[in-house]
């Protein structure tokens, strides 16, 4: 269908001397028309014209009778009997019905050559002269702009020269701009963008003990954090699983609004519950990975786990368990408000100390959290360094709220425990029969010696209830 838009282009493009070629052309791959349309828009410009038909007249019959031609040949045409043979002129008889006589091609007589006089072609000599003339005022001006092309150029188009003289003359043949007039544009409806569809690399499952194991931070011991620590130094979508008992174990990785992003969450079937008694399923953590203080971006396995340690931990201990300084770092999740009411005080206690006491500087990680409320039967996890062990025993015992011993325990290693490295742990404290209150539980070095003076302890205030 053709618009008045349309027509106009086309008219005011013939005003300007273009060809039907050229508007065509132009309206097809620039305007999205269709021939049809086009077809449709020149008729109604440029009118086809009416045609007139032929009139047929009426053929007049001919007398049937036809006198007798005879062909006589001049002796003016005959060609010199001394260089041709003679030729028999035809002869020819009446017909009844008209129609038109093939004169034989024996019957042209040849041309003289007395008839045509042959050109004759121009001397050689003047032909050479004419190019060597031609050759030497081409080469002489070549010559002469090659010495003198800078004052020329100069003269020119330089400062002053002729071209600015010119442009400063304010011709209207110099200044005048034709104006480009764009062929209209056939509305068509925009076609919906194809769904962007995100692909996520998976990075496996891990099923080895990742705090405080230092030879887990190999990539050819740990596929999955090796896997995770280079998809976040090139920021890539990623996901991984790794093998924690308490704290979450889904670590993702993320890119949003150009930022990296990291994503740590409980998985849907965890049937870990607060101390508040809610589910743990699904709570999490996000935060920007570069709010990570100090990463050992030397080896990527550990710079996974140093992310890792520092979502679950860090940054609440780094903040002082201040939600408002943590969520300004960019941060977001319910795991937030789960870890700083898992260090908030029972109820009906008041002024208890949360802060952890002694060697803390070598408690590396503590499934039990300080101000837990604590009761019955529970499985733990953890880490240290600095030589806590002893065979691969390490004490952990529950004290009161004066730090006497009210109940001797213990942990088993589960990596190497002969280093100074950090050393990971698992065991089970028993807080039956333990008065509801304020208490400790204190990690012991397992110091075969006896001297006082090498003994090392941490202490964990927890509630039992």
């Amino acid at each position: 269908m053709i618009t008045t838009e349309l027509v106009a282009y086309i008219k005011t493009e013939i005003a300007k001397g273009r060809t039907r070629e050229e508007i065509h052309k132009n309206l097809i791959s620039g305007g999205g028309w269709t021939e049809d349309d086009l077809s449709e828009a020149f008729k109604e410009i440029i009118p086809m014209p009416k045609v007139v038909p032929p009139i047929v007249k009426p053929i007049v019959p001919i007398d049937s009778t036809v006198p007798t031609i005879s062909a006589s040949v001049s002796t003016s045409f005959a060609p010199p009997a001394t260089t041709a043979p003679k030729i028999t002129p035809p002869s020819f008889t009446p017909v009844s019905n008209f129609a038109p006589k093939m004169v034989p091609p024996s019957f042209i007589p040849p041309q003289s050559s007395m008839l045509v006089k042959p050109a004759h072609a121009p001397h050689l000599f003047f032909r050479f002269f004419k190019f060597l003339i031609i050759f030497l005022i081409i080469g002489g001006l070549g010559l002469g702009y090659w010495f003198y092309r800078a004052p020329i150029n100069n003269f020119i188009v330089g400062s002053g020269g002729v071209v600015e003289k010119l442009k400063g003359l304010n011709l209207p043949f110099l200044n005048a701009k034709q104006e480009v007039v764009n062929p209209p544009v056939k509305d068509e409806p925009t076609p919906p963008a194809p769904p962007v569809i995100k692909t996520v690399k998976d990075c496996g499952v891990d099923t080895t003990a990742i705090l405080g194991v230092p030879a887990n931070y190999d990539y050819k011991t740990n596929i999955v954090l090796s896997c995770l620590g280079q998809s976040i130094t090139n920021c890539e979508d990623a996901k991984g699983t790794l093998n924690d008992v308490f704290f979450p174990t889904i670590f993702e990785i993320s890119k949003i609004d150009n930022n990296c992003n990291f994503k740590i969450s409980y998985p849907v079937d965890k049937n870990l519950i607060d101390p508040a008694g809610n589910n743990l399923a699904l709570k999490y953590i996000s935060c920007p990975v570069n709010i990570v203080e100090a990463p050992d971006l030397t080896n990527l396995a550990k710079y996974a786990n140093d992310v890792y340690v520092y979502g679950i931990l860090g940054v609440f201990a780094k903040n002082g368990l201040d939600q408002s300084k943590i969520q300004a770092l960019g941060c977001s999740g319910d795991y937030i408000d789960l870890m700083i009411a898992s260090y908030q005080n029972s109820p009906g206690t008041v002024g208890f100390n949360t802060t952890i006491s002694g060697n803390k500087e070598d408690l590396v990680s503590l499934s039990i959290l300080p101000g837990a409320k604590v009761s019955g039967t529970i499985k733990f996890t953890g880490s240290v360094k600095n030589n806590y062990f002893f065979e691969g025993n390490i004490g952990v015992n529950i004290l009161d709220a004066n730090k006497k011993l009210l109940r001797n325990g213990y942990a088993n290693s589960t990596s190497d425990w002969m280093t100074t490295e950090p050393v990971s742990f698992k065991g089970t404290i028993d807080f039956t029969s333990i008065k509801k209150g304020s208490v400790y539980i204190q990690i012991k070095n397992n110091d075969p010696s006896g001297l006082p003076g090498r003994t090392k302890t941490i202490l964990i205030p927890v509630v039992v209830y």
